[in-house]
């Protein structure tokens, strides 16, 4: 059999393995799906999205990040119930695919480096908890990582499908979340020190560092000269998918009919935007903390979530280094280490433990190379005989494969709502979900009546209402807050059919709400924060009959 042939054929077998490992990553994420109650920061957005979904009314806030998951999810929900499930929907496909974009780089890794990578990517804990989670840190770097991916193949094969569809990944993670801004200026910056690199080796060869540079810089410039049209057009296609995500609703559509409110849409979409960006995360005060604390959380999280991951990316960058350097390897190792110093600094809020994702991802790369040289020496070690050599190599890779795999069961699954490292203080510490169906059953959406009432000051404030409204919202539920005990118990003809109070309240309603089942306590916070615990009062007697207008109009909020 010809080498060509051999090549042609190992190919085809590391394809397959790649597909396999991105199936069993895509049933990895969407077993179970809908099972966590949803954290504080998920429902945050998801009844953002309902409101959307039941005006079709949409303006950027950069508080709530990029347009990806309002418009991916606007869709979901108008066609399917919304749900815990549907909403994680987007994020688990990315997430589950991920591990295909190791294929990308076929050429520039050996076969077993590609696998390693893509196992990875399907397995490491972070990026398995992160892909069941309504986030758009997952979407961020896996689009990036595609984006990547596929300007690798269009320098290996000169293909200009490969331009677009890079620029497609681009301009959509760019639609994800601000944070794209500190990826791709690491990406500048690991670009830097390759170049730095290339000008220090000209030592060895005698070559002087200036003609090193510009050799770089003329080839460079030969290479957008030959592919000038590609690009032009690649730099349309940015702007189209940036504007039709970031122009606001109706007013897009709006212009279709009306082609001189165009200039409005698309200053809208773009300057106006960035407006809305610099004034929330550049002006604002959110950065203003100290690192260290930050960085020593975020620490934590890779501790727990992907110090394997770490550790052979270590390895792979080392030996790589030393062994050739190639370029694909350097870059992914200096823009992961890059966006884990800058994430504590960049970041309002800790711990954050979604944000190791933005590392994990690109680190991958090199991690997988360090795999793949453990595995490579194992079996070297296998063929000449060596049994110290095999034990080892084994030791290694068992060990470090039931590390992960132990913590991706006990994170997404078996503990996926417990107090560790990777799951923040606003996930709910009990599942509530048994409570829910019991009151979809008591409300009564079409009445213009308050459905469901949050008692007591603490939740004068919609934020510490979280993650209720979403589900109340998703049951088209009117709601309202109120202090007055009075006031509720003779609110028109009753108290609502719920009512949702803090435990401290126990002892007052269970006496004023005669004819009511007491649920809970339900903590919708975790021990580690300032633990929140509140009981369901449900109308026994209440009928429901309108759950299937989910979507209609919503009725107002009242405040009692």
């Amino acid at each position: 059999m010809s080498s060509a042939w051999r090549e042609r054929l190992a190919g085809r077998e590391t394809l397959t393995v790649v597909a396999a490992v991105t199936v069993l990553a895509l049933l990895l994420r969407f077993w179970a799906l809908g099972w966590r109650m949803a954290h504080w920061d998920e429902a945050r957005v998801a009844w953002r999205i309902i409101e959307y979904t039941r005006t079709d009314a949409w303006n950027y806030r950069a508080v709530v990040h990029g347009p990806f998951l309002f418009h991916v999810n606007h869709g979901l929900f108008e066609a399917f119930t919304p749900s815990d499930f549907v909403m994680r929907t987007p994020v688990a496909l990315l997430g589950g695919l991920l591990p295909a974009a190791a294929w990308l780089f076929r050429e520039r890794l050996r076969d077993t480096e590609v696998v390693a990578v893509a196992v990875l990517l399907a397995l490491n804990p972070v990026l398995l908890y992160y892909s069941r989670f309504m986030r758009n840190d997952l979407l961020l770097a896996a689009f990036l990582l595609f984006a990547l991916g596929f300007a690798v193949r269009a320098l290996d094969t000169g293909r200009n499908g490969y331009y677009y569809a890079a620029t497609a990944s681009l301009a959509l993670a760019v639609t994800t979340k601000e944070f794209v801004i500190v990826d791709l200026v690491a990406w500048g910056c690991a670009l830097f020190l390759l170049t730095d690199r290339r000008l220090l080796t000209a030592r060895v060869t005698h070559e002087d560092w200036v003609d090193r540079l510009v050799s770089l810089a003329l080839r460079t410039a030969d290479g957008i000269a030959g592919h000038a049209r590609a690009l032009a057009l690649c730099v349309a296609e940015f702007l189209a998918i940036v504007v039709l995500f970031y122009a606001p609703r109706p007013e897009i559509w709006d212009a279709l009919t009306a082609p001189t409110r165009w200039p409005d849409v698309v200053g809208a979409a773009t300057l106006g935007s960035w407006n809305e960006f610099t004034s929330m995360w550049v002006s604002g005060s959110h950065q203003d903390h100290a690192y260290l604390p930050y960085l020593t959380d975020y620490l934590d999280v890779v501790a727990a979530g992907a110090l394997v991951l770490v550790f052979f990316a270590a390895i792979g960058f080392v030996v790589d280094r030393y062994t050739g350097e190639r370029d694909l390897v350097a870059f992914c190792a200096y823009w992961g280490v890059l966006v884990a110093l800058v994430y504590p600094l960049a970041s309002d809020i800790s711990p954050a433990p979604w944000g190791v994702v933005h590392a994990v991802v690109p680190l991958a790369i090199p991690a997988g190379v360090g795999v793949a040289l453990v595995f490579r020496r194992g079996r070297a070690a296998f063929a000449a005989g060596d049994r110290v050599g095999v034990t080892l190599a084994a030791i290694i890779l068992l060990i470090a494969g039931g590390q992960v795999a132990a913590t991706a069961a006990s994170t997404s699954y078996v503990h996926a709502q417990d107090e560790t490292p990777l799951v923040q203080y606003g996930q709910p510490d009990d599942n509530m979900k048994p409570a829910f169906a019991e009151i979809e059953r008591a409300i009564h959406p079409d009445d213009p009546d308050v459905d469901v009432m949050f008692y007591g000051s603490h939740f004068s404030n919609e934020l510490y209402r979280l993650p209720l409204p979403w589900y109340f919202a998703s049951m088209n539920a009117s709601m309202g807050s109120t202090s007055d005990l009075r006031a509720m118990i003779e609110l028109n003809d009753g108290p609502p059919p719920v009512v949702i109070a803090r435990e401290r309240h126990e002892a007052n309603l269970t006496s004023e709400l005669d004819g009511y089942r007491k649920m809970g306590p339900y903590a919708i916070t975790l021990e580690g924060a300032s633990v929140v615990r509140v009981h369901a009062y449900i109308e026994t007697d209440a009928a429901s009959d309108g759950s299937a207008a989910r979507l209609a109009d919503p009725h107002p909020s009242r405040d009692t």
